[in-house]
């Protein structure tokens, strides 16, 4: 894992499509970020052997990653 900072950005477009509008000020709070990316269908096997449980956000308990 890699502490990232944190910090205060721009997000957004004033000559994008409406749905990037309007531009606005977005603060993140500091984080821990793994270094190797971690694919759905590694994510799905851990699920599927118990090692990790599927995100309670998940619709309907079961996570619905793109590979």
């Amino acid at each position: 894992m890699v502490r990232v900072p944190g910090g205060t950005f721009w997000m957004d477009s004033k000559d994008g499509d409406p749905d990037e509008q309007p531009v606005h000020e977005v603060t993140v709070s500091p984080f821990e970020l793994d270094v190797t990316e971690v694919t759905v269908g590694k994510h799905r096997a851990c699920v599927r052997d118990g090692v990790r449980e599927s995100p309670r956000s998940a619709e309907g308990g079961v996570f619905r990653g793109r590979a």
